[in-house]
Parts: structure tokens; C-alpha cells; sequence
């Protein structure tokens, strides 16, 4: 496993792993079940790119729009935790949020 390690740093991260350390062995988050909130962290970025979607194609491509910058803080902003994030999303983009922005910057 060692072997294997260091072999995919080196290819991967173009590192050499710290002598006498073996990294995954302290890496513990992935088996205590912090699995999903790793998901979450990427997950989180499919909303981010909708409303930075929303932001870029409401003001052909310059993302300063006073009137939507003012929607922004009415439908996600002054809510806060009185209303369900998937459902600010919704109010503020006027649909259900999808994942097409994301895939378009990650150039799927």
C-alpha cells in the first residue's frame, strides 16, 4: 500500500510524500463517515454555479446587477435560516435548481 501511495503522489501530485509518513493511515474522515460530507462540499458547488449562471446570463456576462443583486438579498440573503435553502434557491431563480451550470464549467 505504501508502494502505491507513493507512486500515485508522485504521478498524481507531482510530490514526493514526506519520508516516513504514510498520509492515508491519518486520513481517517472517509471511515467515520464524513463520506457524505464531502459530497456536500461538491453538491454545494451545482447552487453556486446556478446562481452565478443567473447572475452572468441577467447581465450578459457582467455579474453587477443592481436589481438582481437586490432579488439575491431578498430571496436568499434576508430569509436566512426561516426558510429552506432549497427553497430559496427555487424563489430566487425562479426554477428548481439543476446541475447544467455546473457541468458547463466543469466543460461536460
Amino acid at each position: 500500500m505504501e508502494v502505491l501511495w507513493s507512486t500515485m503522489m508522485k504521478a498524481i501530485a507531482k510530490r514526493s510524500e514526506i519520508q516516513g509518513t504514510f498520509m492515508p493511515a491519518s486520513w481517517y474522515h472517509m471511515v467515520i463517515g464524513y463520506d457524505a460530507g464531502y459530497y456536500g462540499y461538491l453538491y454545494s458547488e451545482v447552487f453556486a454555479y446556478s446562481l452565478l449562471d443567473e447572475f452572468k446570463s441577467c447581465s450578459g456576462g457582467n455579474v453587477i446587477n443592481p436589481t438582481l443583486g437586490m432579488k439575491y438579498r431578498k430571496c436568499i440573503l434576508e430569509p436566512g435560516a426561516s426558510v429552506d435553502g432549497f427553497d430559496m434557491l427555487e424563489n430566487f431563480l425562479g426554477r428548481k435548481p439543476d446541475s447544467n451550470a455546473f457541468f458547463k464549467a466543469l466543460g461536460i
